[in-house]
Formats: C-alpha cells, structure tokens, sequence
C-alpha cells in the first residue's frame, strides 16, 4: 500500500477479501488437479437497482491450502509465496476525481459514510486516510480472526456507533447527520467507553498471538497502539503507510510487514 501511495494510487476497497496469493510455479490445471473443482456460488444482489460492475460474477469457497494439496507442493508453495493487494475496481489516482465508493461496510472510513448519511453535504474526503483506516480494519481481521467493526441493524448508523465505542465522540461537522436515539440506553444516555474496547481488543491479540515466539503482553500493546492511531474521526489526523511502517508493531512482528 505505501507503494501505490508512493504513485498516487488510492485503493479504495483494502478488506480481507482484497488480499490474495500467488504460486507462479503452478499452472490452473495443476492447481485443479491436486485440488479438485472449486465450489463456486453465483453472486446476484437482493435489490436489483444494486446491480454494479464492481460485484463480482461469482466466488470461490475458500480451500486449505495446507491440507488440500501434495506435501512436496505445500513445502515449495511455503518458500515461494507472493501476497498481493487485488480488485482495483474503486482505485483512482489521487489527481482525478474519485468514482462513487462501493466499499464493504466493516472497513468503510467514517468520511464515506457521512458522505451517504449526509445525502452529499458532507466534503468529499475519499483519499489516502481512507486506506489507512481500512487498513486498521483488515488488519485486525487478518490477525484476530474477528471483524473490528459491525453495522448494528445493518444500517449505516450502527457502524458509526460502534466506531465511537472505539474512538469516542463524533466531531462536531458530522452531529447533524448521525441519529443517536436507536443507540441510548433507558436514560437517554449514549455509552461510549473506548478503554473498555480496547482492553478488550488487547486481550483477543494477547491470546492469539501467544505462541511463545515473542512477548504476547508487548505485541498486544503495540498492536493496539498502531490500531489507535489509525483509526482517527478526522482523515487528517491519521498517519501515512511510510509513517507506519515505522511503528514498533511492525519491528517486533514481522507477520504483516509486507501486508501493507
């Protein structure tokens, strides 16, 4: 990702489903071969008016690499493993005008969907913050197997909700366009406690990523601190990929290093 920045290359659509792998040392047959026909699942839209280039025609069930194909081609797939960032169907170059974003819900940036809750007054802030903190999203779900954010009720403003349980109040630009009844409790209060969330969060990493191989208390806190980070309200306050990249996660985990 720094390097499509680099280029001026926004990507638009970074979840865990953009995130792919290639073996070129293996043709389709041989592929089909060791792992027999894929089970594929037509993709047709509930609300026909949703119809979109940017969907696809079909997917693919996911396979176990590890247990679907021959040992000796596990062990060469393992040393020549190339992961690449894919689908540029929302990408645009920074200089042009951005398309309208068609961007999954659980790492959508707060800019897009104030966007759409605001019906367009809200600025167009579809740019480089926003991969930053879709990045944050699929990060978490790659490492801690769990999506960071979820739609309450599927609507656009649960999302937002749960984005303030992790963050903490809305700026004052967005308030008008947010509705926070569905979300107070029986006293009229809205309960937003981002230390909870995130002690929370600190104890998904610290288990999973208790595997002997590095100290599981300081990789949790590291992680946490580079979410936190990245996940700011305001575009401008969240950091590039080339600031990243520095961050002490990334020195002491060399797991995703190459991801972003």
């Amino acid at each position: 990702m720094a390097y499509l920045h680099q280029e001026g290359v926004v990507h638009g659509d970074l979840h865990f489903g953009n995130i792919g792998f290639k073996i070129p040392e293996y043709t389709e047959d041989q592929l089909l071969e060791w792992m027999g026909c894929p089970e594929v699942t037509p993709v047709v839209p509930r609300d026909a008016s949703m119809e979109s280039d940017c969907l696809p025609k079909y997917i693919v069930m996911p396979r176990d690499i590890d247990s679907d194909m021959p040992k000796h081609v596990r062990e060469q797939q393992n040393a020549h493993l190339f992961l690449q960032i894919i689908d540029f169907g929302n990408a645009f170059l920074l200089q042009d005008a951005p398309p309208s974003p068609h961007v999954a819900p659980a790492i959508r940036a707060p800019e897009l969907t104030f966007r759409t809750l605001s019906d367009g007054q809200v600025e167009d802030e579809w740019s480089f913050p926003s991969d930053v903190w879709a990045a944050a999203c699929t990060m978490c779900e790659i490492v801690q197997h769990c999506e960071l954010l979820t739609r309450s009720g599927y609507r656009d403003d649960g999302l937002i909700y749960e984005a303030m349980k992790l963050i903490g109040p809305l700026p004052e630009r967005w308030k008008p366009y947010w509705n926070p009844k569905p979300f107070e409790d029986s006293n009229g209060k809205l309960i937003v406690d981002p230390d909870t969330q995130w002690r929370m969060t600190w104890r998904r990493q610290r288990t999973t990523r208790n595997d002997g191989e590095l100290d599981a208390d300081e990789d949790a806190e590291n992680f946490v601190d580079l979410l936190r980070i990245m996940l700011r309200w305001d575009p401008i306050d969240r950091p590039t990929v080339a600031d990243l990249l520095k961050h002490h996660w990334f020195a002491t985990s060399s797991s995703l290093a190459g991801e972003l």
